[in-house]
C-alpha cells in the first residue's frame, strides 16, 4: 500500500512539473523564433501604401530636391484575403524607372519581409537628375500586381518656378478675361445701356438684365459699379438695382462653369483660331469674335498652367500642412475673402479650380472659400459708393448684404449643401477609377462650379420675393437725405395718349428737353481738352445715358399712338419728331463716343494742342454750338424760314473745315511738335464737330419738308 501511495505522489509531482516548467523550456530557444506567417506561401497578398511611422505623407507621388540628395521613406502594408495583416511576407523593392542620366538613385534599408503588423519600408535616395523616379514594390510569391511609388525629383529652387508659373498662369487668365470682356462689350455697343434704360420695376426682368450684362462684361463687380454710377446719376432707383444685382451674381457663374468644362486641352487651339479670325477678319464682328475666342483660349491656357505648375505641391509637406489648416471652414472662408478682395472673384475661382484639379482641395474645403469669395467681391462696389449720393451707397450696401446674409443662412447647412452639390454633380467617366487623379481632375472642378452656381441661384430664389422689404431695410441702414429723383421723361404722361394732338404736343416738349441736354453735352465737349479732368468724361457719359433714356421713352410713347387712327398730318408730325430725336441722339453719341475718346487719348498720352490750333478748334466749336442753338430754336418754334437759314449756312461749315485742315497741315510743315503729336486727334475733332452740325442741318431739312407737304 505504501508503495502505491508513493508512486501516486511521484506521479502528481511530475505532472505539476510538466505543466509549470515545460512551456518555459519550450520558449527557452535562441530567441530567433517568429510567429507563423499570416498567410500561406504563394497566397494572394494585397499591398497598400501607408504613411511612414515618422511622417504623415501618404500618396502615390512624393518629391525631393535632387541637388540636396533628399531621402524619402516608402512604406507599404501587406494584407491577406481577409484584410488581416500579413506578417513574414518577403517584399521586393525595385527601382523601375529613372530620368535619363540620373546617378546616385538607390534604395537603402530594404527589408527582407513584413513585420508583425504587415508593414515594410525602405528608404529611397533621390538621384542627381530632375524628373520622375518609379519604385515598384512586389510581394514575393503573390499573384497581385506590383505597387508603384512615384518620386518627383525637383530641380534646385523649384519653388521659384512654381511662383513664376502661378503668376504667369494667373496673368494669362486675367488678361484673357479682359480681352474677351472688351470684345464682348464692343460687340454689344450701346445695347448694355439700352438694357438698363428699359428697366422697370419688374424684378424678374432685372434679374435677366443683370445676368446678361454680367455674362458680357465677365464681372459682377463691374456690373455693380455700373449700377452705382446709374444710381448716382438718378437713372435707377435702389429697388430697380436689387434685381439686377441678383442677376449679376448668377451671370458671373457662367464663366466659372465654362472653366469647369476642362477645355484646357483645346486652349492653344482656341488661341490659334482666335488669332486667325482677328488677323484675317475683314468685318468688325469677325474680329470681335476672334478676340473673344482668343481671350477664352488664354483663360483656359492660364488654368492649364496653374494646374500643372501646382503638381509638386501635392507632395510638399509644408503646403499640405497649410491646406490642412483650411479644413477649418473659417480659415477657408477668410482665404477666399482675401483672394477675392485682391484678385476679384473670377481669378479666385480659377485658383480654386486649379487646386482642385490636383486633388489639393476637397469640395468640403472649397465651399467655404466660395462663400468668402462671394463676400469679398462686394468690397469694390462698397468702395465705388464712397463720395456718391445715398442711392449709390445703398446699391453697394445691398450687394454686400445679399452675400453676407446668404453666407450666414447657408453656413449652418454647410454639410447638407456639400452633399447636395455632390449628388447633383456628375461622377467619374465610365471605366475610370474614381480615386485616380484623372477622375479627380474631372469631378472636382465640376463640383466647385456647381456649388458656386447653386449658391447664387438659391440666393436669388430666396431674396427675389422679398426685394421690397429688403429695399426698405437698406434705406434704414443707409439713412440721410433723399436720393435725387430718378431721371426720366417729364411730359409723357399716359393720360395724354387719349387725345392724339395733346400726346404729340407732349412728345414735342420732351424732344425739346432732350435737345437741350444734348446741347449742354456739346457745349462741355471742348472743356476737357483744356481742363483735362477725367470727371468731365464720366459726367458726359451719364448725360448721354439720360439722352438715350429720353429717346427710348419718346419712341415708345409715339409708337403707342400708331395703334390709334392718326390723320395724315398727325402721322407726318409723329415721324418728324422721331427723326428729330434720332438726330439729337446721334449728336450725343458723337460727343460721348468719338470726342470723349479723343479726349481720353489726349489725357493718356499727355498731349496738348498748339496754341494756334486750340484757338481755331475753339472758334469752330463756338460756331457749331451757335448753329445747334438755332436748331433747338427751330425745334421749339417749328419755323421753316429759320430752318432754311441753317441749311444755307451748311456750306460755310464745310469750307471752314477745309480751311482749318489746311492751316493744320501748314503747322505740320513748320515742324511744330504739339501739332505733330496731336495731328490725328485735331483732324478727327474737326470732323466730328462738322458732323454735329450736319445733324442740325438734317433736323432743319425735316422741318422744311414737313411744311412743304
Amino acid at each position: 500500500m505504501e508503495n502505491r501511495a508513493g508512486s501516486r505522489r511521484w506521479g502528481l509531482c511530475l505532472s505539476a512539473f510538466l505543466i509549470c516548467v515545460a512551456p518555459l523550456l519550450l520558449q527557452a530557444d535562441d530567441g530567433t523564433r517568429k510567429p507563423p506567417p499570416a498567410v500561406a506561401p504563394g497566397a494572394d497578398v494585397r499591398l497598400s501604401r501607408v504613411a511612414p511611422r515618422n511622417s504623415t505623407t501618404l500618396g502615390d507621388t512624393l518629391s525631393g530636391e535632387v541637388e540636396h540628395k533628399l531621402a524619402r521613406e516608402l512604406a507599404v502594408r501587406a494584407a491577406g484575403p481577409d484584410g488581416s495583416p500579413a506578417a513574414d511576407v518577403p517584399i521586393l523593392f525595385t527601382l523601375a524607372a529613372a530620368p535619363d542620366g540620373a546617378r546616385g538613385a538607390e534604395l537603402l534599408n530594404v527589408p527582407a519581409a513584413t513585420d508583425a503588423e504587415g508593414r515594410a519600408s525602405a528608404t529611397f535616395l533621390v538621384g542627381t537628375e530632375p524628373g520622375m523616379y518609379i519604385v515598384a514594390v512586389t510581394a514575393v510569391g503573390s499573384r497581385t500586381a506590383p505597387l508603384t511609388f512615384k518620386i518627383l525629383g525637383l530641380q534646385r529652387l523649384w519653388w521659384l518656378y512654381i511662383l513664376f508659373g502661378t503668376l504667369g498662369g494667373l496673368g494669362l487668365f486675367i488678361y484673357g478675361m479682359q480681352r474677351a470682356s472688351d470684345a464682348l462689350q464692343k460687340a454689344a455697343g450701346d445695347r448694355l445701356k439700352d438694357l438698363l434704360s428699359y428697366l422697370t420695376d419688374n424684378r424678374f426682368l432685372g434679374v435677366i438684365v443683370g445676368a446678361v450684362i454680367t455674362a458680357i462684361v465677365q464681372s459682377s463687380t463691374a456690373t455693380t459699379v455700373m449700377l452705382v454710377g446709374f444710381a448716382n446719376a438718378g437713372l435707377l432707383s435702389v429697388f430697380q438695382t436689387l434685381g439686377v444685382i441678383l442677376g449679376a451674381d448668377i451671370g458671373t457663374t457662367i464663366t466659372v462653369q465654362l472653366i469647369a468644362f476642362k477645355l484646357t486641352d483645346y486652349a492653344l487651339l482656341m488661341v490659334g483660331v482666335g488669332f486667325l479670325l482677328l488677323w484675317t477678319g475683314k468685318r468688325t464682328g469677325t474680329r470681335y469674335l476672334g478676340q473673344v475666342v482668343m481671350g477664352f483660349g488664354m483663360v483656359f491656357f492660364g488654368i492649364k498652367i496653374l494646374a500643372e505648375i501646382m503638381a509638386p505641391l501635392r507632395t510638399n509637406e509644408d503646403f499640405l500642412g497649410l491646406i490642412a489648416h483650411m479644413e477649418n471652414p473659417y480659415w477657408a472662408l477668410a482665404v477666399g475673402f482675401l483672394f477675392a478682395v485682391i484678385l476679384h472673384s473670377g481669378p479666385t475661382m480659377g485658383i480654386v479650380i486649379a487646386l482642385s484639379m490636383q486633388g489639393l482641395l476637397s469640395l468640403r474645403t472649397a465651399v467655404p472659400m466660395i462663400f468668402g469669395a462671394n463676400v469679398g467681391t462686394c468690397i469694390m462696389a462698397l468702395a465705388a459708393g464712397i463720395g456718391a449720393n445715398q442711392e449709390a451707397k445703398r446699391v453697394g450696401m445691398a450687394h454686400f448684404l445679399f452675400k453676407v446674409i446668404g453666407v450666414l443662412l447657408f453656413w449652418p447647412f454647410l454639410d447638407p449643401f456639400v452633399e447636395l452639390v455632390t449628388r447633383l454633380s456628375p461622377g467619374a467617366p465610365a471605366g475610370v477609377d474614381p480615386t485616380s487623379m484623372s477622375a479627380i481632375g474631372h469631378i472636382a472642378p465640376r463640383q466647385i462650379a456647381n456649388a458656386h452656381s447653386a449658391f447664387n441661384v438659391l440666393l436669388t430664389l430666396l431674396f427675389l420675393p422679398l426685394l421690397g422689404l429688403f429695399a426698405r431695410l437698406i434705406e434704414r441702414l443707409v439713412p440721410g437725405e433723399s436720393a435725387k429723383k430718378r431721371f426720366g421723361p417729364e411730359f409723357l404722361a399716359p393720360q395724354y395718349l387719349r387725345v392724339t394732338a395733346l400726346a404729340l404736343r407732349q412728345a414735342h416738349l420732351e424732344s425739346l428737353r432732350m435737345a437741350k441736354l444734348t446741347r449742354d453735352m456739346v457745349a462741355r465737349s471742348m472743356e476737357i481738352f483744356v481742363t483735362r479732368e477725367s470727371a468731365t468724361l464720366e459726367a458726359l457719359q451719364l448725360e448721354d445715358d439720360k439722352v438715350d433714356i429720353l429717346r427710348h421713352a419718346i419712341t415708345r410713347y409715339l409708337t403707342s399712338l400708331s395703334g390709334t387712327e392718326l390723320s395724315p398730318d398727325q402721322g407726318r408730325r409723329s415721324m418728324q419728331i422721331l427723326r428729330t430725336v434720332a438726330k439729337v441722339e446721334d449728336m450725343g453719341d458723337i460727343v460721348s463716343r468719338e470726342i470723349m475718346h479723343l479726349a481720353t487719348k489726349m489725357i493718356q498720352g499727355d498731349f496738348k494742342f498748339s496754341p494756334e490750333g486750340l484757338a481755331q478748334l475753339q472758334e469752330y466749336h463756338r460756331k457749331v454750338l451757335a448753329s445747334l442753338d438755332e436748331g433747338i430754336a427751330v425745334i421749339e418754334t417749328d419755323d421753316p424760314d429759320q430752318a432754311r437759314r441753317i441749311i444755307n449756312a451748311k456750306i460755310q461749315f464745310v469750307e471752314q473745315e477745309k480751311e482749318l485742315h489746311r492751316a493744320h497741315i501748314e503747322r505740320l510743315r513748320r515742324g511744330l511738335q504739339d501739332s505733330l503729336d496731336t495731328s490725328n486727334i485735331h483732324l478727327d475733332l474737326l470732323t466730328n464737330l462738322r458732323r454735329i452740325n450736319s445733324h442740325v442741318v438734317d433736323i432743319a431739312y425735316s422741318i422744311v419738308d414737313e411744311h412743304q407737304r
